[in-house]
């Protein structure tokens, strides 16, 4: 029990020294020892620190583990959060695929225990999954349903955020009507939360499709008094 103590402390110590080989070295000479709700954390840590260092494949053998011994002991809801770290980690490596697997997943499983604010977060996430891989169809619809389940959850930072990706999905398939309220909407809601970095986000990619929306108009006044002129 000692060895095992000092390993997980001296372990946690190296992560927060961002020693990362060592912290890997010393929580693998941990799990051994350790019972199995102590096994599910080590490997979650291990995923954490392999997802860190761009080790995807060995972060995802690490949590595979964790959820393993999870469904062993019927702790669905370490389960849950286990998918949501995991689908995170792949997320921000880029393995999409892998991010999208995991949040359904995560899905699944809070079917057997209903939470709403999960739920809410874990669908935004996969609609932006699915519109960050151009799966254009299921990105609206699953946009817009995180954008009701934030709401009916009372989540304002939810709202905003769902509000914002639904916005720039929408104005990538070319729906500027319904996107650029959806975006308004979103600034708004940021303003009054007082996050200004999401904000000034916010109003760049208002500003541009301003712009844009500008530019188009000029291109088209000119067209049309140009076909005037060679009609005369």
């Amino acid at each position: 029990m000692g060895d095992f103590v000092n390993y997980l402390k001296l372990g946690q110590m190296a992560v927060s020294e961002e020693n990362y080989e060592e912290a890997i070295n010393l929580f693998n000479k941990a799990l051994p020892k350790a019972e199995k709700t102590q096994q599910i954390e080590i490997h979650k840590s291990l995923g954490e620190i392999n997802g860190k260092i761009s080790q995807i494949k060995q972060a995802i053998v690490h949590y595979t583990s964790a959820l393993k011994i999870a469904a062993e002991l019927n702790d669905i809801r370490t389960e849950v959060k286990l998918l949501q770290q995991m689908g995170t980690i792949c997320q921000e490596a880029k393995s999409y695929q892998e991010a999208i697997k995991c949040n359904e997943k995560c899905l699944e499983k809070l079917k057997e225990i209903p939470d709403l604010s999960i739920e809410a977060e874990v669908v935004r996430s996969l609609g932006s999954l699915y519109s960050i891989t151009k799966d254009h169809m299921k990105a609206l619809s699953t946009l817009q349903k995180a954008l009701q389940l934030q709401r009916n959850v009372g989540s304002r930072r939810g709202e905003a955020m769902a509000l914002y990706e639904l916005g720039i999905e929408q104005i990538d398939t070319n729906d500027i009507d319904e996107g650029l309220p959806n975006l308004k909407g979103a600034l708004e809601i940021f303003e009054d939360l007082g996050m200004e970095k999401e904000k000034k986000k916010v109003q760049r990619e208002i500003d541009v499709i301003l712009t844009e929306l500008e530019e188009e108009e000029w291109i088209e006044k000119k067209a049309s008094k140009f076909k005037k002129l060679r009609e005369l």
